[in-house]
């Protein structure tokens, strides 16, 4: 367990968005099932990544979306703006046959390659 977590980690932590690992961040949406686009926050609890209403203070909206990771497939990232730009995206994956898709979330590296591991 780590003791020194940031602001947003203890905050995310603390909101019951993620897990001890603080795997949580903010990204906009370009592609989800229901046709919502724009700023979201993801954290992932256990195996299950969830999708989160947001602003730009991270406050912690509606829960969107639940998904579990070992269910995704194609999970794709990007870690750097070049390749986002290029790619039109810096996460995205299907879950059954649903389509989600975010940008600005390639400087989550670490959560990134979390995400990774996990994916089935």
């Amino acid at each position: 367990m780590r003791s020194n977590r940031t602001a947003f980690e203890q905050k995310m932590l603390d909101a019951g968005v993620c897990d001890e690992r603080c795997v949580a961040f903010c990204a906009t949406a370009v592609a989800l099932p229901g046709g919502e686009t724009g700023l979201c926050l993801l954290g992932l609890k256990g195996n299950v990544l969830s999708v989160y209403d947001t602003d730009i203070t991270a406050t912690v909206g509606a829960k969107l979306y639940a998904v579990p990771l070992a269910s995704v497939q194609d999970l794709k990232t990007t870690d750097s703006p070049l390749m986002e730009k290029v790619k039109g995206y810096s996460l995205r994956f299907t879950w059954g046959a649903q389509a989600f898709a975010f940008r600005n979330c390639y400087q989550s590296k670490a959560a990134l390659a979390v995400l990774r591991g996990e994916a089935g």
